[in-house]
């Protein structure tokens, strides 16, 4: 008897799914998941008996949600437009995934939302979809339209009863969203992504906030330069460089950096240079402040009054001004300009403020040309030293090489008719190569370039499908984070240093280079020329709540979301496919989960200037 009348229960309960939109809905989701199945740079979704039970549940999430949202209308136009929507929303995210090759993740949405009235961020988000499958929806709601016409589809149903369905179906539906069942459902995932965010796994009171704080002192192995006549200190910071930017050839198989390709024969280079992160934001942080990235949001927008050491002011001890020069037209995109500003900056200034009539057939949607940045930003300097006799840091940050990598048509060195991203890329790193091969020439022309210490490397690196990932959201593997780095030095011999450095170590570098101690200080990182044993890069991936530590050649990541670790010998497996996690030495085990136990405490630490 009990039995019976929960079935009636139920049946009543999911009669609103046999309508003609939760069925359309369910038939799309079954014809998107084939997609993906038979899509071999998606990963693949095999059809098998195993995967059955997951290709039923995501049908049916997808049929749930379609009845709850036009169960919203009362009537049936009303319905219909909320059908409309809904189909908006489903599009929107598949376009994504078969773009990105990922489900889309809340934590890019909410860790940017303060960008969302910027047209570069609305110009980068449409880049980042699929407009092939965007082109279904209004093909879809032109179907509805017509089968709504004729068989008057959307009418509520008479044995449909609002109050005691819809609230059966929504408990019906939060019960699949908790269930720990994997789902194909894009919806469906968003929503688990949305309540993963907001579940902090820093908020555990067994993580106690811990502040960084160390001493840098000079070291014996680092190249001698005048302390009579200090160096101008030039930091450029390349937006989205990779470490594979050697192997770029154009259409005629010719190299695309041929002034890099040099230069690295030329500078003082490493073993491997990581960035810390896959932001620029978060870039900035480890470059300019040797800051460990944020886990959850940006250090300069959620964080504005944390107390970080100011490189800034350790400079203006040895009587150095300090200026940040932009390529792109926003000093204040994501906070930056406040917070350098607080943080004791001298001069900060966007190339946009000096653009000519020349330039402007030079610009795309991130900024201007790489050799015109640089060209401006010599002119800014000359203007500052007719007022400054000492030593200026310089900090240049490039903008041009942004995604989606779409330079000027005629400016398309490598590729004139550039198709794929990878093509793309490569021109705009040919432009790249033009604008550094103009700073040293700006340098030269000066008579500085026996009178600067240079370091180029990246913003963050760039994922250029080696995985099937050709954006920074998902990304965890080497491409994502590894980067170029030349170090320049006045008189010094070019050589190449054994083991891993990352973004942090930049600011001590400098430090020592100048034969700075700086005591009591936040800076986590250490210089290149340091003896330091066990060196370790932490690699922070904000979006899949990823933990990366490299004590090469083994790579440790921790997957918050997942509870899971995952170990790799990059020289053995250099995609990372093997998880060696059960054949590590216990105690090295140790020692990477310490390093994550530092991250969290460190970042509770951050998370206590809200």
């Amino acid at each position: 008897m009990v039995i019976s009348r929960m079935l009636r229960v139920a049946r009543e309960l999911l009669r609103p799914l046999v309508q003609f939109f939760p069925l359309f809905v369910g038939v799309l989701q079954a014809y998107y998941m084939h997609q993906v199945h038979i899509t071999s740079s998606m990963g693949t979704l095999p059809l098998t008996l195993t995967n059955l039970p997951y290709y039923g549940f995501s049908v049916f999430s997808v049929m749930l949600l379609g009845a709850i949202v036009i169960a919203i209308g009362r009537t049936s136009w009303q319905r219909f437009g909320w059908a409309c929507l809904f189909l908006l929303f489903f599009n929107v995210l598949i376009s994504y995934h078969f773009a990105s090759h990922q489900l889309f993740n809340y934590a890019f949405f909410a860790d940017n939302i303060g960008l969302m009235g910027s047209s570069d961020s609305w110009f980068t988000i449409g880049h980042s979809l699929d407009w092939s499958n965007m082109a279904y929806w209004p093909v879809l709601c032109l179907i509805m339209l017509g089968v709504h016409l004729k068989w008057d589809a959307f009418k509520p149903a008479r044995f449909y009863s609002p109050a005691w369905h819809g609230i059966g179906l929504v408990a019906v539906y939060m019960a699949c969203a908790w269930a720990p069942i994997r789902t194909h459902d894009p919806l469906l995932s968003f929503i688990h992504s949305a309540a993963f965010y907001y579940k902090n796994p820093i908020s555990s009171v067994a993580i106690q906030p811990k502040q960084p704080n160390q001493t840098l002192e000079p070291s014996v192995n680092k190249p001698m330069v005048n302390a009579q006549n200090p160096p101008h200190v030039f930091l450029i910071l390349i937006e989205s460089f990779n470490a594979n930017y050697q192997a770029l050839v154009n259409e005629k198989n010719q190299p695309v950096t041929p002034f890099l390709n040099q230069l690295s024969k030329h500078a003082i280079t490493v073993d491997a240079f990581y960035g810390n992160s896959v932001q620029t934001a978060k870039g900035m942080a480890a470059a300019m402040f040797s800051a460990m990235p944020s886990f959850r949001s940006k250090l300069f927008t959620s964080f504005p009054s944390i107390q970080l050491s100011s490189p800034f002011n350790e400079l203006d001890k040895l009587g150095y001004q300090s200026l940040f020069f932009l390529g792109h037209d926003d000093l204040n995109y994501d906070y930056r300009h406040q917070f350098l500003k607080k943080h004791g900056i001298h001069f900060t200034k966007t190339v946009y403020d000096m653009l000519d009539d020349s330039d402007h057939a030079l610009l795309n949607r991130w900024g201007l040309s790489d050799d015109r940045v640089m060209h401006h930003y010599f002119t800014y300097f000359d203007n500052i030293k007719k007022t400054h006799d000492g030593p200026l840091f310089s900090t240049i940050l490039t903008s041009q090489s942004h995604v989606p990598f779409m330079v000027p048509e005629h400016i398309r060195l490598a590729y004139p008719n550039a198709k794929s991203t990878q093509e793309h890329y490569a021109n705009s790193m040919a432009n790249v190569d033009m604008g550094i091969r103009m700073f040293f020439d700006g340098l030269k022309q000066r008579g500085l370039d026996d009178q600067s210490i240079v370091i180029i490397t990246g913003d963050h690196a760039f994922p250029m499908g080696q995985h099937g990932i050709t954006s920074l959201e998902n990304g965890f593997y080497e491409e994502s984070y590894r980067m170029p780095f030349f170090l320049v030095v006045p008189k010094a011999s070019p050589r190449r240093l054994p083991g891993v450095f990352s973004q942090v170590d930049i600011m001590p570098t400098i430090f020592d280079l100048l034969n700075h101690r700086v005591t009591n200080t936040t800076f986590m990182g250490a210089s290149i020329f340091a003896e330091k044993k066990d060196r370790a890069v932490l690699q922070i991936q904000p979006y899949a709540k990823q933990i990366g530590v490299v004590k090469y050649p083994i790579k440790y990541r921790y997957s918050v979301k997942e509870n899971k670790e995952y170990v790799h010998h990059l020289e053995k497996d250099s995609l990372e496919t093997n998880n060696i996690v059960d054949t590590i030495d216990a105690e090295a085990l140790a020692a990477f989960r310490r390093q994550v136990s530092q991250v969290l405490a460190t970042q509770k630490y951050y998370e206590g200037f809200r």
